[in-house]
C-alpha cells in the first residue's frame, strides 16, 4: 500500500533510506516537510478541542492521533474521537503503523458497543447500524479499521484507539471520514470551544516563566521541547508543531496537568502570535514570543519611562504614535510606528516588536487600543514616593507579595486590606527599593491582570 493518507510523501530516491528506517521504528511511511494538519479550524473567537471538527453540512477530511508517548498513552490512545449525535451516513477510517483495533462506546452510557478486533463485524444502537472491519499488512507494518453508519448516529459516539502492545515508539495514526450531513446542526460546530483570550495570555505567560527557567534561549527550548519530541515520533521530523503534537510538547511542562485552561487553549494563543493568523502549527517565530513573554515587562516599563520623556499624558502620547483620530494599531502598525523607532537607553535591552505587541495587546484580539496603550504608558506614573504606581490605583500603599505557589509559577494575586472606614478595596501597588529597583516578588496589576515581578521579568498571577 502507498503512503497513508493526509501524510507527505518523502521525494522519491532521497526519503528511500527514511522510509525504511521509518518502519523498522514502526511507521508506516517516514515524512519529508512540514507535518500535516488535521482539516478544518475553528471561527475567531473559538479554539480546537476535539480531533475532528464537525461543520454542517456535507464534509470529508483528514485528523490524526498520537499513539503512544507523553498526551499519547500507552497500550491505549489517550486521545480519542467523539462522533456527535445527528452525523448521518459516516464513513470513517483509522490506518496505523501500529497494530490497532477501535472500541465503539456509547458516550453517554460507556457501554461496549462494537469492537473491530472481533473482525468484520455489526452491531445495532438505538435504531443505527454500525458496521466496521479490520485489515492488515503487518510485514509492511499496515493497519486499518473501516467502520460506518447508516442512517442517523444517535447520540454522542466515542471511538478509542487501542493498540496490541505497548507502544516504545509513538507513531501517528491517520483517520480519513465523510458525511451526508448534521441533522439539526448546532451554532458552534463540535470540536471547538469558546476560547478564553485573558485566560489563555495568563496560562502562556505562566509557562514563559517555566521555560524560561529552564532553557537559556528560544532556540534552545525550541530543540528541548519542540523538535526532541517531532524527532520522537516514527514519520515525523523537526519543525512546526500541529495540533495534535503540541500536548506532547506542553505536557513537559510540570505544571501543565493543573493548570486551567489547557494545552489546547494553549496552541490557539501560541498560533496567532509574531503577527500570523492561525495556521494549524505553533512555529519557531510565534514560540519565541511566547518564550519571552515572561520577561517582556521591564523592557516595557523602560519603554514606557522613554516614551513619558517627550510626551506629558497619554492623550498627547497616543495622538503621536497612532494619529489624533486612530482607534487602534494592528501588529504591522504597532512595529512600525511605536517599536522600530524606540531606542533604549543604554545598557537596557529592546524585546522583540511580537512580544512587545502581545504584552500590550491584553485582549489578544490583535489589535492595540489606546485603552490598551493608556493601561502600559500609566505604567510609569511617578509616584511622590520616588517609585512608580498603576492606573487606576486608589491608594499609596505599597505591598509586597512574595511569589509562592503552585508548580509552574502560577501566583494567586493577594488583595490588600480594605481602607480604614470601608470603601473600594485598593488595589496592589508595586514596591521598589531604595535605588528604585522593582523588588522581586512584587505584584504588578496591568489592565486587572497582576504580574510578579523578579529577576528574569514578570509572570501574570491571575486575570481580573
Amino acid at each position: 500500500p502507498g503512503p497513508l493518507p493526509g501524510r507527505p510523501q518523502a521525494e522519491a530516491g532521497e526519503g528511500a533510506e527514511a522510509q525504511k528506517a521509518g518502519r523498522r521504528r514502526g511507521a508506516a511511511v517516514a515524512t519529508t516537510g512540514n507535518a500535516p494538519v488535521p482539516s478544518g479550524s475553528c471561527s475567531d473567537g473559538y479554539y480546537r478541542n476535539g480531533t475532528v471538527i464537525f461543520n454542517c453540512g456535507a464534509q470529508s477530511g483528514a485528523a490524526y492521533l498520537l499513539l503512544g508517548g507523553e498526551g499519547g498513552g500507552g497500550e491505549t490512545a489517550a486521545a480519542g474521537l467523539h462522533v456527535p449525535g445527528g452525523v448521518r451516513d459516516l464513513k470513517l477510517s483509522v490506518a496505523a503503523g501500529e497494530d490497532i483495533s477501535i472500541l465503539f462506546r456509547d458516550h453517554g452510557t460507556g457501554e461496549a458497543i462494537l469492537n473491530s478486533s472481533d473482525g468484520e463485524a455489526s452491531a445495532d444502537w438505538r435504531g443505527a447500524r454500525i458496521m466496521c472491519s479490520q485489515s492488515s499488512n503487518a510485514s509492511l507494518r499496515h493497519w486499518n479499521v473501516s467502520m460506518s453508519v447508516a442512517g442517523v448516529v444517535p447520540d454522542t459516539l466515542t471511538l478509542e484507539a487501542r493498540t496490541a502492545e505497548a507502544i516504545v515508539v509513538p507513531s501517528i495514526a491517520n483517520i480519513t471520514y465523510s458525511y451526508a450531513e448534521i441533522v439539526n446542526c448546532p451554532l458552534v460546530p463540535v470540536g471547538c470551544g469558546d476560547f478564553a483570550r485573558y485566560k489563555a495570555r495568563d496560562l502562556v505567560f505562566n509557562w514563559s516563566e517555566w521555560a524560561e527557567s529552564q532553557y537559556k534561549t528560544a532556540d534552545a527550548a525550541w530543540g528541548g521541547l519542540c523538535n526532541a519530541t517531532m524527532e520522537s515520533v516514527s514519520g515525523l521530523s523537526p519543525g512546526p508543531v500541529p495540533y495534535y503534537m503540541w500536548e506532547a510538547v506542553w505536557s513537559k511542562w510540570p505544571a501543565a496537568a493543573y493548570m486551567q485552561p489547557g494545552w489546547q487553549e494553549a496552541f490557539r494563543f501560541l498560533d496567532e502570535l509574531a503577527g500570523s493568523p492561525p495556521n494549524g502549527y505553533v512555529d519557531p517565530e510565534e514560540f519565541h514570543t511566547a518564550f519571552g513573554l515572561a520577561g517582556t515587562f521591564l523592557s516595557m516599563f523602560t519603554w514606557c519611562e522613554t516614551v513619558r520623556k517627550t510626551h506629558p499624558d497619554h492623550l498627547t502620547a497616543w495622538a503621536a504614535v497612532a494619529g489624533k483620530n486612530a482607534e487602534s494599531l494592528n501588529h504591522s502598525q504597532w512595529e512600525k510606528k511605536v517599536w522600530v523607532p524606540y531606542e533604549p537607553p543604554d545598557g537596557f535591552s529592546k524585546v522583540s516588536a511580537d512580544e512587545s505587541f502581545v504584552y500590550t495587546d491584553a485582549d489578544s484580539d490583535g489589535i492595540v487600543s489606546q485603552k490598551e496603550f493608556d493601561n502600559v504608558f500609566n505604567k510609569c506614573r511617578p509616584s511622590r514616593t520616588g517609585g512608580f504606581i498603576m492606573a487606576n490605583t486608589t491608594t499609596t500603599r505599597s505591598t509586597i507579595v512574595a511569589a509562592e505557589g503552585s508548580e509552574g509559577g502560577q501566583v494567586d494575586p493577594v488583595a490588600p486590606a480594605a481602607p480604614p472606614g470601608g470603601g473600594q478595596q485598593p488595589l496592589v501597588v508595586a514596591s521598589v527599593d531604595a535605588q528604585g529597583n522593582l523588588s522581586s516578588g512584587t505584584n504588578c496589576l496591568y489592565n486587572g491582570v497582576a504580574y510578579v515581578g523578579s529577576a528574569g521579568g514578570a509572570s501574570p498571577s491571575g486575570a481580573g
